[in-house]
């Protein structure tokens, strides 16, 4: 999943937080993610404007109410993959760090995808980078007020393709993959979650008076959102004991109706958010 505007996965509660609204975040990493039951409410509510009859919806996520009955699929939380960060050259750049890598390379192998990339190594105040890099100034990358001392990506080169792949395709995406191919960084594990944690949008909200026109009083709060260029990916599994299932053999083909789509992930769609360009990489022997 693309971010083309901000993303609020909500949490739907504060615990010890300056912020009111959250975003959804992994308890033991803080790193953000989208629930799985939020991600399949997603897909099963966009499902027959990309083309799913009524019978597909029901036999792929499930039946409502009365009916009952679970679906032919199974859909993981979203997991951060890439995320934006601003720099002093290069106006931004995408990180990621070894940790989300390494759980990137097992989830597509659990798809049977073949990955060929080593998982690399790098300390606290470093950050491996290509070096043609926009945001490279000398031998330093600095991220927000964080300086980082370039490393060479000898050994790493093919992470960048990879990541490059979940791009929408499109000629309107060549400067985003061409800058992703240039531009991504891999940072340590402690310094991404630093920063996806405290890099996120943070907007004040209020709510106005019907009477007045002006801000109710007390009605103000802060919601926190995942910037724009954002990028996120969920697995669409089909479990075994449907796989040989009546019906099942097309299931795969149904999800690549998703691929290129623009669909709304979380709330404050009203206010133009939570919109992301989806693509569908899949492999046919393990549908």
């Amino acid at each position: 999943m693309y971010a083309e505007t901000p993303l609020h996965p909500g949490s739907g509660s504060s615990i010890n937080s300056a912020v009111d609204l959250p975003i959804q975040r992994e308890r033991h990493t803080d790193f953000p993610i989208i629930q799985g039951s939020s991600m399949k409410g997603v897909l099963r509510n966009h499902a027959k404007e990309v083309g799913f009859t009524d019978d597909d919806v029901k036999r792929i996520f499930g039946a409502e109410g009365e009916e009952g009955g679970a679906g032919y699929s199974s859909v993981t939380d979203a997991r951060i993959l890439a995320f934006p960060v601003r720099t002093l050259a290069g106006v931004f750049n995408w990180i990621t760090c070894p940790l989300i890598l390494d759980r990137y390379k097992r989830d597509l192998k659990l798809a049977n995808i073949p990955t060929n990339w080593n998982i690399p190594s790098l300390g606290e105040h470093e950050i491996i980078t290509k070096d043609d890099s926009d945001t490279k100034v000398g031998q330093n990358v600095y991220l927000e007020e964080i300086r980082l001392n370039h490393k060479k990506l000898e050994g790493y080169e093919t992470i960048w393709d990879e990541i490059s792949k979940a791009v929408p395709d499109g000629e309107e995406y060549k400067f985003i993959r061409d800058k992703i191919k240039k531009d991504l960084g891999i940072v340590d594990n402690e310094v991404f979650r630093d920063m996806a944690s405290l890099t996120t949008e943070v907007t004040a909200r209020i709510a106005i008076d019907e009477t007045t026109g002006t801000a109710k009083s007390g009605a103000l709060w802060y919601e926190e959102s995942l910037p724009t260029d954002t990028m996120m990916y969920s697995l669409l599994l089909l479990p075994k004991r449907h796989k040989n299932g009546s019906g099942s053999n097309n299931i795969a083909d149904k999800f690549l109706l998703f691929n290129g789509k623009i669909l709304n992930v979380g709330g404050d769609e009203t206010i133009g958010r939570g919109f992301v360009r989806i693509k569908v990489i899949s492999n046919a022997e393990n549908t």
